[in-house]
Order: C-alpha cells, then structure tokens, then sequence
C-alpha cells in the first residue's frame, strides 16, 4: 500500500509525463502533458492538459468520447499544425491551404506566437499577390507600348486610336501645286479628328477613318 500511494504521489508531483490522447474532429492525436503545457502555460491546451492529469472540473470544451479520449469538436488538420508548433515553436505555412482558419483556431485557443506567424505568412503571400498583379499591370501596359511603337514606326499610317499630341506626321494627299508632301506635327485630337500644324503655321483638320490613317502617316 505504501508503495502505491508513493507511487501515485510521484505521479501527481510529475504529470508533465503523462501521454494524452484526443480525439479532434475525428482525428486522433497522442502528445504529452509536457507539449501541451511548457511553451504557453495560459493557452487552452494547457487548460485542458491540467483538467486530464488533475482531474479539474470538466469545462465545455472538453468531453470524453466513447474510447475514453478527450473529445474537441474543432477542425482536425488546424489542431495537427498548432499541435506541431507546441513541439518546435514555429510552423512552415508556406504549403499551408487553410491559413484563415488556422489563425482562428489558434487565436480561439490563445497561442499569440502562432498568430503571429501566421499573420507573417499572410501578409507575405498577400505581398506576393500584389507584385504579382502589378507585374501583370506592367507586361499588359508594356505590351500596349509595343503595339503603339509599331504603330508609329515611319512610314505607318496614323490610326486615330494611336494618335498622340506632338507627334510629328505627314500628308499623304499630294496636291498640284505641291509636289513634295507636307510635313507638320500633331496639335489636337477629338474622336476621328486630328489637327494638324503645318510647317507653315496653319493648321488642317483630318478626318481619320479607323485603322486605315486616310491622309496622314508618321514622318
């Protein structure tokens, strides 16, 4: 009899031995007191491992299930990675699918250090979306600068799409009394219309039909 209640003293005086087993969501997890409790002695999972070893009054949160487990009705993957992070202290999250509701769980059963990371991996990947939206913004407006440079090349005719300010054109329209084109420079478009400045100064209004650039093209 001495030799059990010494016993049984020892194993009250060391809990932090004991292995647990918990049944999350329907998946079964076996860990130690010692992982549950030594990192974050106020989180949730040391609650719950002093409630197994010290046989506290039960708490919502915990039940037993028919094989006698500690029974969490909580999501099984989450529990498996904070279970994980109890052991080493940090989480690789990059693969991680779920991060939304990992930083739930983990913020339920008060594990600060997991938020933290997890929030690290959150604002990275939401990083990365940006530059990734912008580098797309950037090949699209890039590819529109290559397409408006092919349009301008000498020679092109002026596509009322394309046309810019001070861009310098010529007249495709030879009159009688003129034998070499006239040469000027953009100095107004409205819709189908472009204005044109004349090495004279004076000024003429071409109307442009789409794509075709009837009576200017590029100098």
């Amino acid at each position: 009899m001495e030799a059990e209640a010494s016993s049984a003293g020892k194993k009250r005086k060391h809990p932090d031995n004991d292995i647990i087993t918990l049944n999350v969501g329907g998946s079964e997890y076996t860990t130690t007191v010692t992982t549950l409790t030594c990192r974050y002695p106020e989180s949730f999972f040391a609650t719950l491992a002093r409630y197994h070893v010290e046989h506290e009054q039960p708490f919502r949160a915990a039940m037993k299930d028919n094989d006698g487990r500690l029974f969490l009705d909580a999501d099984g993957p989450s529990f498996g990675m904070l279970l994980n992070f109890l052991r080493s202290g940090c989480m690789d999250l990059q693969q991680c699918q779920i991060l939304e509701t990992l930083r739930a769980t983990a913020d339920y059963y008060n594990l600060p250090e997991a938020v933290r990371q997890i929030d690290l991996e959150i604002s990275r990947r939401d990083k990365i979306s940006y530059l990734e939206e912008q580098t797309r913004s950037l090949r699209k407006q890039l590819k529109q600068l290559r397409e408006y440079v092919e349009k301008i090349k000498p020679g092109k005719l002026v596509d009322p799409k394309f046309a810019r300010m001070g861009e310098k054109v010529q007249s495709t329209l030879v009159r009688l009394s003129v034998q070499q084109p006239r040469c000027g420079k953009i100095v107004g478009i409205r819709q189908d219309e472009v204005w044109v400045q004349w090495e004279d100064r004076s000024v003429s209004i071409c109307r442009l039909r789409e794509k075709t650039g009837v009576g200017l093209k590029y100098v």
